[in-house]
């Protein structure tokens, strides 16, 4: 036998009705020969007949046809008086009723009515337990009132609930085998082990479990006084003083023989123990279930079965299942077992059950004295992360065979089209690298085609940003580069490291999160741990560009050398509260030594006139034509870079200031001749005109026109702008007269 209440009510049916049996097995116990043989009715829920369970009793005990009435012509329910005449006489009467929550669940899904037959059932119940509490010859004994049948067991229990009143103290609680208590462990002991040690290691090894357990509690990674734990350890060794609880989390369920079926599972647990190949087990937990024995895995999956939740999260032949790559990963064996604690206390199959457990209480079942706590959380944050079946509900992680959103995320993201990750990829750095200052770079290509870069260069200084892996190696980069016209317009961004795929996994997850958001709408259940794998994922994406993308790489030109692209680390020193700017970071790295960009030409006008000098104009000439220069500056890798129109700006400071002077003509000349003012005076004239003029002779005009240009024996300090000779009627005597304009920049014309 293995312990069971069915076990339980044969035993006890064949001791009331044979008084041999009670004399030989029940001789010193009262009340063991107050009678001969008592009558036994005894009715199986697993049964339906077509006399109902009441018919059958009646029919057990001789007396079928007074029941007859209630079931011939559809089911009745026998009142109390029917139930008393039925139990009328003075010899015991012991009614077994095994099995009933499946019977009455049956019964509530045939209609009758208004109703169902199991209301009818229901009433007959309550009154066969009120009719036995009046009778002090009858005996009712019913098994199973907790099972994983909820309806079934609900209508039993209200039964029970109506008769309780009158029961009063007649009523009485059995439990064959409390799977909650310690005797759970003193039958394992004897039926499992041969020995065990002798009480000092035992005591040791609390001892040392208790240490532990205290160090959890006081940093708060174990619940408070799990040191306490410790104590149990001397009634429960060899096995953990919580396997009770995780095994009470599914006691209930329908295909588990609570007795037999804890000898069965535990038989597997020490299989798990004795094969491995350390010896490192103090105390006996579910973590230690050996998923790759098949044995282990069918008797948990006849539990439960969730065998996909253990192929997939927990173990599979390839060890691809998610806890063992994390444990190939770490190199230790932390979400394994805590995968299989789990996958334990996570096998109930009844309906509204506990399950799963904390985190507090995950440590303290796992803690030992080799293993420190925080192996197992960090383990239990990757698996939380991939499990496809892993859920929480209150605080409590258990699986469940339904797909997580971990799972519906992780298909979104398998399932997104390449074209729409690559374009989520692009429009992020061009988002968080956009150009809104212009101060160094006017536009941006992020990933793009060597093609597409040529054209869009020859118009204006751009970022570049190539991914470090990628199908644009750092080779043809620099060919490309050396290629260029325009070198001293390409600015790019790139990193040292390999890992462009993990760009584009953050990327598939972030696609994946907004997918996600119009499958599950709020209100749902999955809905705030969406919104947090969103803020997650998005954090994740722009963190991990971030850690890819850290590379500057600029145009120079040293001495004798050939152009290159120089790289810098890219600055990111920042204001953390502030939103990432990637044009101000990219700034800030090229205005620290040494220096491409100038963002002030006129504080720094001397070293840029000095740099422009030397690399825009034609050598050995001092005058160049300015749009040449333009084209100039955009070449030359060695030139500095200025904001937009800085070129512009830096020739307008440098005229300004007589340094350099435009000809008028389209030219600049960067050493302009100092000027004095000079005039060239032709006449063209008749006499008559002379004498025609009012104003007086020509030798007067020249003698005033001597007289203006003797006063200006001191150079102009602006060059004179403009001179010429005008010819018109004189406006007093209206003869033609020549006419002499000089205009500077300072001063009115003069005439």
């Amino acid at each position: 036998m293995g312990g069971g209440k069915t076990h339980l009510l044969v035993g006890f049916g064949l001791l009331a009705k044979h008084s041999d049996l009670r004399k030989s097995y029940c001789g010193g116990m009262p009340n063991t020969s107050a009678f001969k043989s008592a009558k036994i009715a005894a009715f199986n829920g697993r049964n339906n007949p077509d006399n109902f369970f009441w018919g059958e009793i009646a029919g057990q005990l001789d007396k079928g046809d007074h029941f007859k009435a209630f079931w011939t012509s559809g089911p009745k329910a026998p009142d109390e008086k029917d139930w008393l005449k039925l139990f009328d006489g003075d010899q015991p009467v012991l009614i077994l009723l095994d099995e009933m929550p499946p019977y009455f669940h049956y019964l509530d899904t045939q209609k009758l009515g208004n109703g169902t037959v199991a209301d009818i059932a229901t009433r007959a119940f309550a009154n066969l337990l009120t009719a036995a509490g009046k009778k002090k010859n009858v005996c009712v004994v019913v098994s199973d009132l907790a099972a994983a049948y909820d309806s079934g067991a609900k209508l039993i229990n209200r039964a029970l609930e109506d008769a309780r009143s009158e029961l009063g103290r007649q009523e009485r609680n059995i439990t064959p085998v409390d799977l909650a208590a310690n005797e759970i462990y003193d039958i394992l002991r004897k039926r499992l082990f041969k020995s065990l040690p002798d009480k000092a290691e035992i005591g040791d090894i609390a001892e040392a479990f208790g240490r532990k357990l205290e160090e959890a509690a006081k940093s708060k990674t174990a619940n408070r006084g799990a040191e306490a734990i410790a104590d149990e350890i001397a009634a429960t060794y060899p096995f953990h003083p919580r396997l009770k609880n995780v095994i009470a989390l599914f006691k209930e369920n329908e295909q588990f023989k609570q007795t037999r079926g804890l000898i069965e599972l535990v038989s597997r647990l020490l299989k798990s123990v004795w094969d491995r190949s350390a010896n490192d087990v103090f105390l006996i937990g579910p973590q230690h279930f050996d998923l790759s024995i098949a044995e282990v895995r069918d008797k948990l999956t006849e539990i439960s079965g969730m065998r996909d939740v253990i192929a997939k999260d927990l173990w599979d032949a390839q060890q691809s299942a998610h806890a063992q790559v994390i444990d190939l990963q770490t190199g230790k064996e932390a979400a394994t077992h805590l995968g299989s604690l789990l996958l334990t206390a996570s096998l109930s199959t009844a309906v509204n059950a506990v399950k799963g457990l904390t985190a507090e209480e995950m440590v303290e079942c796992l803690t030992t004295p080799l293993r420190e706590p925080s192996e197992f959380l960090a383990a239990f944050e990757e698996l939380e992360k991939v499990a496809w079946y892993l859920h929480h509900n209150e605080g409590r992680y258990y699986f469940d065979r339904q797909e997580n959103l971990t799972k519906l995320l992780q298909s979104l993201a398998h399932d997104a089209p390449q074209n729409q990750v690559d374009d989520l990829v692009r429009h992020r750095l061009r988002d968080m690298f956009k150009a809104s200052r212009k101060t160094c770079y006017e536009d941006v290509l992020p990933l793009p085609t060597l093609e597409d870069v040529a054209d869009r260069v020859r118009k204006g200084r751009v970022l570049l940003i190539v991914s470090p892996d990628s199908k644009i190696p750092p080779e043809e980069v620099q060919k490309f580069f050396d290629g260029l016209s325009q070198k001293n317009n390409l600015c790019v961004l790139t990193g040292d490291k390999t890992a462009m795929g993990s760009v584009e996994k953050a990327a598939r997850q972030h696609f994946a999160a907004q997918k996600a958001d119009g499958r599950i709408a709020k209100g749902h259940p999955q809905r705030d741990d969406l919104e947090r794998k969103q803020q997650t994922y998005e954090q994740d994406f722009n963190s991990t560009i971030l850690n890819l993308f850290d590379k500057v790489l600029f145009p120079i030109q040293r001495a004798g050398k050939s152009p290159q692209l120089a790289a810098k680390a890219l600055d990111m020193t920042r204001d953390g509260t502030k939103p990432f700017n990637g044009e101000e970071q990219i700034e800030k790295t090229l205005t620290s030594n040494p220096l491409k960009l100038y963002l002030d030409a006129e504080k720094e006008f001397d070293a840029i006139r000095d740099k422009a000098q030397d690399l825009l104009w034609p050598e050995n000439q001092d005058e160049a034509r300015w749009s040449d220069v333009s084209d100039r500056y955009a070449e030359q890798a060695g030139m500095y870079w200025l904001p937009p129109k800085g070129i512009d700006t830096l020739k307008s400071i440098a005229c300004n200031r007589g340094l350099w002077e435009d000809m008028g003509n389209g030219y600049v000349t960067k050493k302009p001749k100092k000027k004095r003012t000079s005039a060239q005076v032709i006449t063209e004239s008749e006499p008559d005109d002379l004498a025609a003029c009012g104003c007086g002779s020509m030798r007067k005009t020249l003698a005033r026109l001597l007289e203006f240009i003797t006063r200006r024996t001191v150079p102009f300090r602006t060059p004179v702008r403009s001179s010429r000779i005008k010819r018109s009627p004189h406006r007093r005597c209206g003869s033609t007269c020549w006419w002499l304009i000089l205009r500077d920049n300072t001063k009115p014309a003069t005439q």
